[in-house]
């Protein structure tokens, strides 16, 4: 019926598997349309993901896979997955799972931990039968029963579930990973683009007509395999004029262009600055300690050499500049690798990092000892005007903010006939608690830049994060509620329950449909590039017809 995906901890996934008791934490169906996606979610359990139908772009970790129906995936502990793009609608069944094991007495069990990851430890793909996909139907209706003894049957049916996957694991051949049609040929591109590769060679490798292939591939990928390969040719020539003394004319070459000339325009058409006066401003390798400082240096047009990256804690940075930054910093839960991250800026100085205030003081101790460091503080448009003063970019930061402005007062005219009138309130909800927030960039942005009215009264120097029970919450009576649900599993679960309360339910905004769910990016960020995708974001949800 389909196949098996692992992706897992240097301790085998089987291996931990059968070394536990298990659990069955949760089962849930998600569903997606064409267009849609699942925003990247940290797993404190591991997960199964049987995808019975549909087809889409799935991450888990820093790993992109394609997801289609009739598969099954595997995410260990302590990691990340969500779905980013849906090509056709997608069904999925989300299985967590805790494993267990007993203490040196042999009397107790306590959960595992989570083994270390290993991103090179891939399991084979595995044909899967109907009985798995009848289980994991089973397993659903069992879970979401009101009755406790039909909540019981889940864990003898996961159990078989588990079974049916190992065994057919344990004599499998290892076939290349995730290779259907258009993958492969994807793949193919990946490592040939410096080449000169055909449409009709990438058909034929996909087993395809060109045509087909080409509206295809186009479809999946959002572009054509000639803008595919150009994309891989510019963001190649960028790293090698970064980290290399490479001439341009050997730039070229390496990246599949023999005529030095036409690569130049090439690149000048693709970026908008002649390569010579890119590679003259990127001889400076300026690190990115946060996502902050990254938000700072790309406003003044200055793409890090090294910057902090994972697809839930910065993943638009990731998708957007992570072909063109040389050095990845580990963005993993905000700072919980630091010592590894020192440790690889150790290894490639940079000329300069840029640094939030409020680090750690034995980080920063470790930092000034590889490179000069600027710390960040204070209001946003003094950060960006201070890197500015710092980088000899003043002319570039004063014409971010100028255009920042006019687009923040024409984004204000364009939401204010919806939002006249009404008040607004920003809150986080995690692992069953809400709390207020208003942060910097909230009050700069939405209450100072676009003119909204907070539902709650600010006053100067109280706390950002104030906790906000629900009856709180009922006496701000706001028309609108922004809120902001940490994606990790305890805290979904307590979201799930908390829309069935009734008090939750009463609330103004609630009972108008005025509950808008915002992502942490860019929402939690305090930068110009953050604080200009808030706007946006604004005028999306609420701009006038």
């Amino acid at each position: 019926m389909g196949t098996l995906t692992t992706i897992g901890p240097e301790r085998n996934w089987k291996l931990c598997v059968m070394q536990s008791v298990v659990r069955v934490a949760s089962v849930e169906r998600i569903a997606r349309e064409s267009g849609g996606q699942l925003p990247q979610q940290l797993t404190d359990s591991m997960a199964i993901l049987l995808c019975k139908h549909g087809e889409g772009i799935l991450r888990l970790d820093g790993r992109e896979l394609t997801i289609r129906g009739g598969r099954v995936y595997v995410c260990p502990a302590g990691r990340t997955f969500g779905i980013e793009r849906v090509f056709a609608a997608v069904e999925v069944t989300l299985i967590r799972f805790e494993l267990y094991e007993p203490v040196e007495t042999g009397v107790q069990l306590t959960r595992a931990a989570p083994a270390s990851f290993d991103e090179r430890a891939w399991q084979p793909e595995l044909s899967l039968s109907e009985e798995i996909a009848r289980l994991s139907d089973r397993l659903y209706e069992h879970w979401t029963s009101e009755e406790e003894l039909e909540r019981f049957r889940c864990a003898a049916d996961f159990q078989t579930m588990l079974y049916l996957l190992l065994k057919q694991e344990q004599g499998a051949s290892r076939p290349d990973y995730g290779q259907d049609p258009l993958t492969a040929a994807k793949a193919y591109i990946d490592e040939h683009f410096e080449e000169n590769v055909s449409a009709d060679q990438l058909a034929t490798i996909a087993g395809l007509s060109a045509k087909y292939f080409m509206d295809a591939f186009k479809k999946r990928y959002g572009q054509t395999t000639a803008d595919y390969i150009a994309a891989l040719r510019m963001s190649k020539a960028k790293r090698l004029m970064t980290a290399s003394p490479m001439l341009l004319r050997d730039i070229a070459h390496e990246v599949g262009y023999q005529d030095e000339f036409y690569f130049s325009r090439k690149f000048k058409r693709y970026f908008g600055v002649s390569p010579s006066l890119y590679l003259a401003n990127r001889r400076r390798k300026i690190a990115s300690y946060s996502n902050s400082a990254t938000g700072i240096l790309l406003a003044l047009g200055i793409t890090p050499y090294a910057a902090p990256l994972h697809p839930k804690w910065g993943g638009y940075y990731m998708q957007r500049y992570g072909n063109e930054i040389p050095l990845h910093l580990s963005a993993y839960r905000y700072g919980a690798d630091w010592e590894a991250n020192v440790a690889l800026l150790r290894g490639a100085p940079p000329d300069l990092i840029l640094c939030e205030a409020q680090t750690a003081d034995e980080e920063k101790a470790q930092l000034a000892s590889i490179a000069p460091v600027h710390y960040l503080s204070g209001p946003w448009r003094e950060r960006l005007r201070d890197a500015a003063a710092l980088l000899g970019e003043e002319p570039a930061a004063k014409q971010w903010l100028a255009d920042y402005e006019r687009h923040a007062e024409a984004s204000r005219k364009r939401i204010e006939p919806v939002v006249a009138g009404h008040s607004f309130l920003v809150l986080r909800f995690s692992r069953g608690q809400f709390s207020l927030y208003a942060r910097p960039n909230i009050v700069d942005v939405l209450y100072g830049d676009l003119g909204l009215t907070p539902a709650y009264p600010l006053a100067k120097g109280s706390n950002p994060n104030e906790a906000m029970p629900l009856h709180a919450i009922q006496q701000a009576n706001a028309d609108h509620i922004l809120l902001m649900v940490r994606q990790e599993e305890e805290t979904l679960r307590c979201w799930q329950a908390m829309q069935a309360e009734p008090g939750w339910n009463d609330l103004t905004a609630v009972r108008h449909n005025r509950v808008h769910l915002i992502p942490s990016e860019p929402w939690l960020e305090y930068s110009p590039v953050a604080h200009e995708r808030v706007v946006n974001e604004m005028v999306a949800m609420f701009a006038a017809p």
